[in-house]
């Protein structure tokens, strides 16, 4: 562990000496005693300049290295919530989306639903009341809106889709509207390609203005960051510099700087959508690759990169995901720091939006609408709103084309590097 970090870890000159640390610990212990705090006398979450990010997990029996990294299936219920809590705990979930061809489609779940009992448990409940539920294979979601009604869920595979949803809004000029759920590839790169055709589809339809909803956005990795801001860029953008990342000086970069660049116009020009003015939409689960993509783009874009909804998480670095096939723990350490194309960085508390009274009306209402309801959701209806400077709610769907997920299978993608000290597999996530 101590070889490891001392190699990848972005604070690698902060770490005690080898000699002076205790390898008697619980590896969970050690960790902690290597993580960089930039005030060590707060909790580590609270610690905006330290390391808040890093981890360690247990990942059980020592068979991870070589494993292919595909996240392409999930197996669960396919949905996620929004809890309101109180004193007492959780009072109720609302459904934010479901996946396609997931248990929770099939069941006739949709976007708005509320549940406030699982089984025989009724909320309020705690968080890890709620989690130990729903981690069985089998569960009745007990519903009260819009109607009351028990759904009976059973885990099932599905695609887990980042493309979740896109529309084009006859407004003047047109705007695109794309729902985008987290930073990954795909088996074969099917994600990309999903992504692609999203893109070559908003070009086709002549839009100048895009609404980017990354509301309920984690991050991922960062090719697939890059592909994205390649995918909204401006032509004249490709090929500049998106970003600078930061690393310790262990991988034999004396000045420590690397430029990701967008892609250059033979790499993405078919599918560049040449977007001249941009509003993206986020929440307090807007995270890492997310907020690299608004960091990145607001350089180039000014005023016309316009940030509605919720304070983000504030994370304005990057990891890997370290594995080896002799041990049952994954390190998980922070080696990068991103900053923009002028190397400012410091959005460590947040990338704040404008009008963030808007984001607690959107779920305030008992109907939040389907995705692309611009009627029932204030924050698309601002956005569309401040991209045109005309009453959008109002505006006419030229398109409510959602993005199904092609069945086809692909070839499982896998990234390998020869093994530098215990590192035997590692991927970068952002």
């Amino acid at each position: 562990m101590y070889r490891t970090l001392a190699e990848n870890y972005l604070w690698s000159s902060q770490m005690a000496p080898l000699e002076t640390t205790d390898p008697s610990m619980s590896p969970e212990r050690y960790f902690e005693t290597l993580r960089y705090r930039a005030d060590r006398s707060v909790a580590v979450a609270d610690d905006i300049y330290g390391d808040r990010f890093s981890a360690l997990k247990y990942a059980g029996p020592a068979t991870r290295g070589g494993e292919s990294f595909s996240d392409t299936k999930k197996t669960d219920f396919g949905f996620e919530v929004r809890y309101f809590t109180g004193s007492d705990g959780i009072r109720f979930c609302q459904i934010l989306y479901v996946l396609p061809g997931s248990p929770a489609e099939r069941a006739g779940i949709r976007r708005g639903d509320r549940f406030n009992g699982i089984d025989a448990s009724t909320m309020p409940m705690s968080r890890s009341v709620y989690s130990s539920l729903m981690a069985a294979q089998r569960v009745t979601l007990r519903f009260n809106y819009p109607q009351k009604r028990d759904v009976t869920l059973e885990k099932g595979e599905y695609y887990d889709t980042p493309v979740l949803y896109r529309a084009v809004f006859e407004t003047s000029p047109r705007t695109g509207y794309l729902v985008f759920n987290h930073f990954t590839p795909g088996e074969g790169d099917r994600f990309l390609n999903e992504l692609d055709d999203a893109f070559r589809y908003f070009r086709e339809q002549g839009i100048a203005h895009l609404v980017l909803d990354l509301r309920y956005n984690g991050g991922g990795e960062l090719t697939v960051a890059r592909r994205l801001a390649s995918l909204i860029a401006r032509r004249e953008m490709l090929g500049q510099v998106l970003v600078y990342k930061e690393y310790n000086r262990c991988f034999g970069n004396p000045a420590a700087f690397e430029a990701e660049r967008f892609l250059s116009e033979g790499e993405i020009g078919p599918y560049n959508a040449d977007v001249r003015r941009l509003c993206v939409i986020t929440s307090e689960n807007t995270a890492s690759a997310s907020e690299l993509i608004i960091h990145g783009l607001k350089p180039y874009y000014g005023e016309d990169l316009i940030v509605i909804g919720e304070t983000t998480v504030g994370k304005n670095v990057g990891g890997v995901e370290i594995t080896n096939s002799r041990y049952e723990w994954e390190v998980h350490p922070i080696t990068v720091r991103i900053y923009d194309r002028d190397k400012v960085s410091g959005y460590e508390t947040g990338i704040v939006p404008e009008l963030p009274e808007l984001a607690e009306a959107t779920y305030d209402r008992p109907d939040i609408g389907a995705l692309g309801d611009a009627e029932n959701d204030p924050l698309l209806r601002r956005a569309l709103a401040r991209l045109t400077g005309g009453e959008a709610a109002s505006a006419g769907l030229l398109s409510l084309q959602g993005s199904v997920p092609v069945r086809s299978g692909g070839g499982a993608t896998e990234t390998s590097l020869p093994e530098r000290g215990l590192i035997e597999a590692r991927r970068a996530v952002y």
